[in-house]
């Protein structure tokens, strides 16, 4: 995952990624601030992790970007839903994540970004 971060660290500028003429993703990225707006794009996840082992990888992503000052925005249709990284400063999400690198902003937009990536998901 590290080397993934270095990569991220030199991106700058934006990007939209339209499919079919619909916006599916936009990213804005700076020195220190990557946002990734998630529209309406899905694919199928070829992991089957459970929720324990992605709240495992979350935390071991938001750490590493704080290591390298770095700070990562999900967004969903322009609502920020998480943070990782140096500006995360979670609060009641502390207790869901168990780690001060990693913040949910809106947890029900975050269940609607869930579904949005995988419509399949089970309610």
């Amino acid at each position: 995952m590290k080397w993934g971060v270095d990569i991220l660290k030199r991106l700058q500028g934006n990007i939209s990624l339209e499919i079919d003429g619909v916006l599916s993703a936009q990213a804005q990225m700076n020195k220190d601030t990557k946002i990734v707006d998630i529209h309406d794009f899905s694919f199928e996840d070829p992991g089957e992790d459970n929720i324990f082992e992605k709240l495992s990888k979350a935390r071991d992503l938001g750490s590493i970007l704080k290591e390298e000052g770095q700070t990562l925005i999900v967004r969903h249709k322009g609502k920020d839903v998480m943070k990782f990284g140096k500006d995360a400063n979670p609060k009641l999400s502390l207790l869901a994540t168990m780690s001060r690198d990693v913040e949910i902003t809106d947890i029900i937009e975050l269940r609607r970004l869930s579904k949005t990536i995988d419509p399949e998901e089970e309610e």
